[in-house]
């Protein structure tokens, strides 16, 4: 076999100019090159070069000293002063040291983030609330102190940093049930009173009466018979314009005589009601004790009522709908669209307050000027006859 010869080889008459070249290249490439023509310009004479020469030493300075085991000079001390630089924020920073340093917000947020954010909330760094540098402040001690509380409930710290007895944790996702169970039992006199409607019948079977789930039937009826609900089938589609609210029922007992009651309400915190006015009024107490002295002084009668389920006599001008509960019995599934003013809507005391202003109008009482709940009517015998409304 033929033996190829390798073109890289030299061959024995020119290796010493072989290598003789490629020394000179070495030495060519151990010199910096620059840039600049030594002829036109020696790069001694760039201030830019200067400025850039000094950056370095004093960067490799730094560095050196931190490698000796100094670094302590360069701990962060505090904050002394912020400014606007092209529209950036700089924060100029004092070491333990005693060294200055201006340095740039994205630059420091991810080193000092609780620093950052606290010297932002102590100091007018921007004018709007909600900025940019003052929202991110509030979302980094938001989020630290979230940490914070976590990290005290793993390792069972309380609120006096005192270590308590560690509980097992449970990760694995409670029902709603499980939920309800673990939910504190509310007791008035000596009566349980349940979280939910399903917690009612249970208790009901357990007592061996009817007397939470009449008081469920009662309520109901009652709001049955205001036509508080327009009730539509399941897939009925809802208009646009509505918004959804829950419906929860509230116990109590009654203490005059133990009476079980239960309420209805709607979760109006999820309804946005910032369109309509929800504002009204209730009676002074001074009007209240005038009229109570004038009573007494003049021997007249008094005579107190209350209105029942008042709310719901009156219509709403919110556009609601909800689902119906087990609560409704066999309407439960249904979609219900609200008609009257239901308990727990914003701006149903105000609906109420307008229905019996404008019902108490028609019977000729006309409000007072010092008190728009203090309404009077005058008869013939010259006797005035008050009505006070308190809600």
């Amino acid at each position: 076999m033929r033996r190829l010869q390798n073109p890289e080889v030299p061959s024995s008459d020119n290796s010493g100019e072989i290598l003789t070249r490629h020394e000179d290249e070495q030495d060519q490439l151990s010199e910096p090159e620059h840039y600049f023509d030594s002829d036109k310009m020696k790069i001694d004479d760039d201030p830019v070069s200067e400025i850039t020469n000094e950056n370095e030493l004093e960067l490799n300075e730094q560095l050196q000293n931190i490698s000796d085991g100094n670094e302590e000079d360069y701990e962060f001390h505090h904050i002394n002063s912020h400014t606007f630089e092209n529209g950036i924020l700089v924060f100029n920073v004092e070491l333990y040291s005693g060294k200055n340093y201006d340095i740039p917000f994205n630059l420091f947020k991810k080193d000092r983030p609780i620093e950052v954010a606290q010297y932002i909330k102590n100091n007018v760094v921007e004018q709007s609330r909600n900025g940019f540098h003052v929202t991110l402040a509030k979302k980094t001690q938001a989020r630290a102190n979230r940490n914070i509380r976590r990290m005290k409930r793993y390792y069972c710290i309380d609120r006096m940093n005192r270590l308590s007895e560690k509980k097992e944790i449970n990760i694995r996702r409670l029902s709603r049930n499980k939920l309800n169970e673990r939910k504190k039992q509310r007791i008035k006199f000596g009566i349980k009173i349940p979280n939910s409607v399903r917690e009612a019948l249970i208790l009901d079977s357990k007592n061996k009466n009817t007397l939470w789930a009449d008081a469920i039937k009662k309520e109901m009826s009652a709001l049955d018979k205001a036509g508080v609900f327009e009730y539509k089938s399941p897939n009925f589609q809802i208009p646009n314009g509505y918004q959804f609210a829950p419906l929860r029922i509230i116990f109590e007992v009654k203490q005059e005589d133990l009476r079980r009651k239960a309420r209805m309400v709607a979760g109006g915190h999820v309804v946005d009601s910032s369109m309509y006015e929800s504002y009204s009024s209730v009676v002074q107490t001074m009007t209240l004790r005038l009229l109570q002295t004038v009573a007494v002084n003049q021997k007249l009668k008094v005579v107190t009522g209350d209105i029942g389920n008042a709310f719901v006599h009156a219509l709403t001008n919110e556009k609601i709908w909800t689902k119906a509960g087990p609560e409704f019995g066999e309407r439960q599934g249904c979609k219900i669209i609200f008609k009257k003013a239901l308990y727990g809507l914003s701006t149903s005391a105000r609906q109420w307050n307008l229905t019996l202003g404008d019902a108490i109008d028609d019977m000729g009482f006309r409000p007072t000027r010092a008190d728009a709940d203090l309404w009077i009517k005058p008869s013939d015998d010259e006797k005035l006859t008050s009505i006070l409304l308190h809600m």
